[in-house]
């Protein structure tokens, strides 16, 4: 199948044209100026069997990659990247089966006039296979300008600054959000997640995140109604990574646009500013009386509802608090008498002379379950820490 070469001169960057102007067809789609197609060459070579095998089901050779980026409200958004080929006078997505499952074919014709783009998506298939979700799932009819991207254009220190009420520490909920942020392909955070907004001298705002296999300190800019983080891929022109922070009360969600693997991990998780409500701390600074605390206690006991909760739902039923140095004391003291107790059974004899990773990770386990239930609960487990083969014990724990 011979294909004729895509002109140079579609090549390049378009953005969103806007609104539909007055007299338009129906199939025509408001595009966001922020919203972006990129084309370049691409060329994939290949021997006279990778040609037969690709002629004979019925693949056309590609020269072109797409890369189409679809901004919406609250994280709403939709990415699609591949290859695509020349058909006389436009432009065709080769949406190739992947290699098991099930394979529905969509077709996607990109066209061009006087540098302008526009895209035609018969049946809206490509939308529903690439884009399902939100309020960003049409593709027929979207309309785009040869010029910057003007993401990366917008992507500066803000005239109009974020508000100061969205600075301040966020705790993970290990909860996703149910509201208009909520977003199908969410990943829970967890408690000891936290996201920190803080003012920028050099930009609107700072953002450290610390969460699950994800940690960022960077740099953000307010795009008028929320954060973004945006790092541009020299191997993936046209595809720049973004992180959106989305605020509502005293929460805020993230959202990511491509495969950044921070937006990956806590994608649609909220977290949620600590009570703004004051400690009723008794006597502050000075030590609760045992009454004190054997009353704290059985209060907490009593809310038995709550036993499947994160700790952080007994923060404003609580009045007593250590400081942080009592914290890590009673910490360290803990794990050195777990770490004592371990040490007379067989399977961690030599815990002394372990690699640090894996006595960390046997301390945790033990902090979780327990001593005794590690001890005596875990056979597979132990043997394998009796043998030091911490490989097979990771997968026993």
């Amino acid at each position: 199948m011979i294909t004729e070469p895509t002109p140079a001169s579609v090549f390049g960057n378009y953005f969103g044209a806007g609104k539909c102007p007055p007299g338009s067809p129906k199939t025509c789609t408001d595009t966001d100026i922020m919203d972006n197609v990129f084309i370049e060459p691409f060329v994939k070579p290949e021997d006279d069997i990778e040609q037969q095998i690709r002629e004979s089901m019925g693949i056309k050779k590609t020269d072109a990659r797409l890369s189409i980026r679809i901004l919406r409200d609250h994280g709403h958004n939709c990415t699609l990247e591949g290859r695509m080929f020349w058909s006389g006078d436009h432009l065709e997505f080769q949406d190739e089966p992947p290699g098991r499952g099930v394979y529905s074919k969509c077709q996607m014709q990109l066209w061009f006039k006087d540098g302008d783009l526009k895209i035609n998506d018969p049946g809206n298939e490509c939308a529903e296979k690439f884009c399902p979700y939100g309020n960003a799932k049409t593709l027929e009819g979207r309309r785009y300008q040869k010029g910057s991207d003007q993401l990366l254009a917008a992507y500066k220190k803000s005239a109009m600054p974020p508000p100061v009420s969205i600075f301040g520490r966020y705790n993970g909920t290990g909860k996703c959000a149910t509201d208009e942020r909520k977003i199908e392909a969410c990943n829970k955070n967890k408690i000891a997640d936290y996201i920190v907004i803080k003012p920028s001298e050099t930009a609107d705002a700072h953002v450290v995140l610390e969460g699950s296999n994800c940690s960022m300190d960077a740099d953000v800019m307010w795009l008028g109604n929320h954060l973004a983080f945006v790092k541009e891929r020299p191997d993936e022109p046209g595809s720049p990574y973004i992180l959106q922070f989305w605020f509502k009360d005293d929460t805020v969600v993230v959202s990511k646009v491509w495969n950044n693997h921070c937006g990956t991990n806590i994608q649609g998780a909220i977290f949620k500013k600590p009570s703004a409500s004051p400690k009723r701390q008794l006597n502050a600074g000075k030590p609760a009386s045992p009454a004190d605390i054997e009353a704290e206690w059985k209060l907490v006991k009593s809310k038995q509802e709550w036993k499947n909760n994160f700790a952080i739902k007994f923060e404003d039923i609580t009045k007593l608090e250590l400081k942080e140095e009592a914290i890590i004391a009673l910490a360290l003291k803990k794990a050195d008498a777990m770490e004592k107790e371990l040490k007379h059974h067989p399977a961690f004899r030599d815990f002394d002379i372990w690699p640090a990773d894996a006595q960390l990770g046997l301390l945790s386990m033990a902090w979780a379950l327990g001593t005794t239930k590690l001890k005596n609960g875990w056979p597979s487990f132990n043997a394998a820490c009796k043998k030091q083969d911490f490989d097979v014990a990771v997968n026993h724990c």
